[in-house]
């Protein structure tokens, strides 16, 4: 599964693609730090913005290569498969709370705007219908630096959401 999302995405119109061997499952929060990390030692001096990776500008006779590095990357440190499961109501409730309780406080120290969060059963229920589901750091949308601040300084996930085992 793990593989199958790298070509889709970074590594889709690749040539060819690389046999990767599995480094280390990682957290969605420690996604794109592995990622650079990665890109680096492959040379690519790319960065972690708005919780994801800004991949550096190259000419375009290396966009190839840039792209087999992404994939390479994105394949050796995939985010663990057992966080695409559904959400139980559990797991659901402890990041609503977490949202609500830790998130919020800290993007409006930052100075953003929140909106009210919607009742658990509505936010609950969004999530489940795959409709928009609110989230503190939607203010902070337009503005690409406030953005940046609120995921470097506020955390989005709950601590401990996923399972114990799950490495990052």
């Amino acid at each position: 599964m793990a593989l199958a999302e790298a070509k889709a995405g970074v590594g889709r119109n690749l040539a060819d693609v690389p046999d990767v061997t599995l480094v280390r499952w990682v957290k969605p929060a420690d996604w794109p730090q592995a990622q650079v990390a990665c890109l680096g030692e492959a040379g690519y001096a790319a960065t972690v913005r708005q919780g994801g990776v800004s991949y550096p500008t190259v000419p375009d006779g290396q966009a190839s290569a840039l792209r087999r590095a992404a994939y390479v990357c994105a394949a050796s440190y995939p985010v663990d498969p057992r966080i695409h499961l559904p959400w139980s109501r559990e797991m659901a409730s402890k990041q609503y709370a977490f949202l609500t309780t830790t998130s919020v406080p800290c993007v409006r120290a930052l100075g953003v705007s929140v909106d009210d969060p919607p009742s658990f059963e509505v936010w609950y229920a969004g999530m489940h219908d795959g409709n928009a589901v609110w989230d503190p750091f939607s203010g902070a949308m337009k503005d690409p630096e406030a953005l940046d601040a609120l995921w470097n300084q506020c955390p989005a996930t709950a601590p401990d959401l996923y399972p114990s085992d799950i490495k990052g």
